[in-house]
């Protein structure tokens, strides 16, 4: 299957713009070596309201707010709703009754709570870098978008559906190949903060620590759901991506 096919099927999934498809798309555990790339295109909309927002004189947290809130259009909020619907299963004793929560399109009071939390942090974050530099802040969006929904994709791999349907069933497990070329894409865009002046130690970082977070939800997800769901994967994207720009964030605070 050509790269161009599973870059439009890429986009096509993990956001709302409106791309066509190939007439036979390609299997999503072959097409994830092209998410990198369609991370960029699906974070530009964010990062030139983010520069435009600065431009017209909004505030940093403002601007970052306003970015986040078209992200989030763009991506149909897919990745907050996996937050959400995980933390709303908190609360529940069993298994089967987590698995039921989370398919449950209402949200509770943990849901609420994490993904005001999650805005909030990421919009402190971006603030906090925008308000040192703006094309740092640019830059450490797309790196962000990219290195976490890269990393959303290691509970797929290592976790075992946790039900007979669902789209954690439906993905599959990632082909190792274009796992990894996704995970080399992912290295590639977290060089992007370098070009606006972040120090070479603090991207690393941000990106080790991204892919850390990710996999911190797979013991987790184990022990409370028996495997991976895709509110699974969307939880660990946003966790991935609040850690990487809060690192990206670190020492910039006036």
């Amino acid at each position: 299957m050509a790269f161009s096919d599973e870059f439009r099927a890429c986009i096509q999934f993990w956001s709302r713009l409106p791309v066509r498809g190939a007439a036979d798309p390609p299997e999503f555990r072959f097409a994830i070596r092209a998410l990198p790339a369609a991370a960029l295109v699906i974070a530009a909309p964010a990062v030139l309201t983010l520069a435009l927002g600065r431009d017209f004189g909004f505030s940093p947290f403002l601007a970052a707010l306003v970015a986040l809130a078209v992200l989030t259009a763009t991506t149909g909020a897919l990745h907050e709703d996996g937050l959400s619907d995980c933390a709303d299963s908190l609360g529940a004793s069993t298994r089967e009754r987590r698995l039921e929560i989370m398919k449950d399109s209402r949200v509770g009071a943990f849901g609420a709570l994490a993904l005001v939390f999650s805005v909030g942090l990421r919009a402190e974050a971006l603030a906090t870098i925008a308000e040192s530099s703006t094309t740092l802040a640019c830059m450490g969006l797309f790196a962000s978008a990219a290195i976490a929904r890269v990393a959303c994709l290691a509970p797929l791999a290592l976790l075992p559906p946790a039900r007979d349907s669902g789209a954690g069933k439906s993905a599959g497990v990632p082909n190792e190949r274009a796992f990894a070329t996704a995970i080399a894409g992912a290295i590639l865009c977290a060089i992007l903060p370098l070009l606006a002046g972040a120090s070479p130690g603090r991207a690393v970082l941000a990106a080790i620590c991204a892919f850390g977070a990710a996999l911190a939800i797979v013991p987790y997800a184990r022990e409370k759901f028996g495997g991976q769901t895709g509110d699974v994967a969307g939880a660990a994207e946003q966790l991935a991506e609040i850690v990487c720009l809060a690192v990206l964030s670190t020492g910039l605070a006036s």
